[in-house]
C-alpha cells in the first residue's frame, strides 16, 4: 500500500508543480501570497487531482490550532496538541466533498514539530538535546501543523467543488490561501469564514 500511496503522491504533485510554473497568472499568485508564508490567522491549503485520486494539503499555524508555538510545557499542552492531531485525522470535520461523487478519505497523515519525539528515539543521553534541538527548530520556524489526505472518488466528474469548514474548527484562523489542480481546470484565491467554498 505504501508504496502505490508513494507514487501517487510524488505523480500528483509533479502534475501541481508543473502546471503552476507555466502558469504565469498562477505565478503572479504565488508571488503575491506564497504558500509557504507562516504568517498567525493564515493557513494554506494546496489540493491536486489525478483521475479518482485527489491529494490535499494542509499547513496551519500552530498558533492557531493549539494556541502557541513552542514545545508543551505541560499536561494540558501535550493534550492540546494530541486532539489537535487527532482532529486534523478527521478530514470530515472540516472537508465537505460533492456528495454525488463518492469520496472517501484513504489516507490521513498529521504531524507537528509540537508533537515531539515524532520518530520514537529512546536514546536518553540524546534526549536533552533532540528536545532543546527540536524546541529551537520550532521556534524558528513558526511551528505548524501539516496535514495531508488521500482521497479516492468513484465519480470524481461530478466533484464540483470543496466546503472548507477550518473557520468553525479554529476560530482564530481568518483567512486560506488555496491553491487546486483538477480535471475542470485550475484555481486559486483566499477563503474566509464568510466565503469558504471552492467552486468549479
Amino acid at each position: 500500500m505504501k508504496p502505490i500511496y508513494l507514487k501517487i503522491h510524488v505523480s500528483i504533485f509533479a502534475i501541481f508543480i508543473s502546471v503552476f510554473t507555466i502558469t504565469k497568472a498562477f505565478a503572479e499568485d504565488a508571488r503575491n501570497a506564497p504558500l509557504a508564508a507562516h504568517e498567525h490567522g493564515h493557513g494554506t491549503l494546496m489540493i491536486a487531482q489525478d483521475g479518482n485520486e485527489l491529494l490535499v494539503e494542509l499547513h496551519l499555524p500552530g498558533a492557531d490550532v493549539v494556541g502557541f508555538e513552542h514545545r508543551p510545557e505541560n499536561h494540558d499542552q501535550e493534550h492540546a496538541v494530541e486532539m489537535a492531531i487527532k482532529n486534523l485525522k478527521d478530514a470530515s470535520k472540516w472537508l465537505g466533498l460533492t456528495k454525488s461523487a463518492s469520496c472517501r478519505i484513504d489516507e490521513a497523515h498529521v504531524s507537528s514539530p509540537l508533537a515531539g519525539n515524532e520518530g520514537g528515539h529512546k536514546d536518553e543521553a540524546h534526549e536533552d538535546t533532540h528536545n532543546d534541538h527540536t524546541h529551537e527548530h520550532a521556534e524558528e520556524n513558526h511551528a505548524e501543523f501539516m496535514a495531508e489526505y488521500h482521497v479516492h472518488c468513484e465519480a470524481p466528474s461530478r466533484l464540483n467543488g470543496f466546503d472548507i469548514d477550518l473557520f468553525k474548527v479554529f476560530p482564530s484562523l481568518k483567512e486560506i490561501s488555496f491553491k487546486a489542480v483538477v480535471s475542470k481546470g485550475q484555481y486559486g484565491g483566499q477563503l474566509n469564514a464568510s466565503q469558504a467554498s471552492i467552486r468549479f
